[in-house]
């Protein structure tokens, strides 16, 4: 027997029968999680004290509103998400949004996407990940010294590109 006294024979046939018409109904549904949601259909049923009148045509609805539930579930995440990220200033802006910077900001962008990778990756960790050394170089497998001589040359070679921008007439 079953949660609530229901035959487990009768519910594995259920399942078996249903189970295929059930997924392909909720796949019609823009959601990730069909599978769960039919899943998640049978677990009520079993909650039920007393099996629905038309247990097939209950099955559909709870698998609809469960798929309808799922969508504005996720649609309210992502405006969650994104009204989160629109309170966090950006700390690293692609050429593509230089206009949302200002000129400082984006021949820094420009010359830091120019620097070698590993440069470029112990920068940003230190600087904007307020990593130390030593967890850079155990992400890079290397010694802390050599994060910190990267990090000191990816530095310079800012300073030094930025130093000759502004040699040339151009503040940043």
């Amino acid at each position: 027997m079953t949660k609530n006294g229901k035959n487990s024979s009768e519910f594995a046939a259920l399942i078996k029968t249903q189970l295929p018409a059930l997924l392909l109904f909720a796949r019609q549904w823009p959601h990730d999680s069909p599978e769960d949601v039919v899943q998640e259909a049978f677990m009520r049923l079993l909650d039920q004290p007393e099996p629905p009148e038309n247990v097939t045509a209950w099955l559909f609805s709870v698998v609809r509103n469960l798929s309808n539930n799922h969508i504005r579930s996720e649609k309210r995440r992502k405006n969650r998400e994104m009204r989160k990220s629109a309170q966090i200033s950006p700390w690293f802006v692609t050429p593509e949004h230089a206009d949302e910077t200002n000129d400082n900001q984006t021949k820094l962008i420009e010359q830091l996407q120019q620097l070698p990778f590993q440069y470029r990756e112990v920068i940003v960790a230190k600087i904007w990940g307020k990593l130390t050394f030593e967890q850079i170089a155990a992400i890079q497998e290397t010694s802390t010294s050599s994060a910190h001589r990267m990090y000191q040359a990816g530095i310079k070679i800012l300073q030094d590109k930025l130093s000759a921008d502004d040699a040339d007439g151009r503040r940043y």
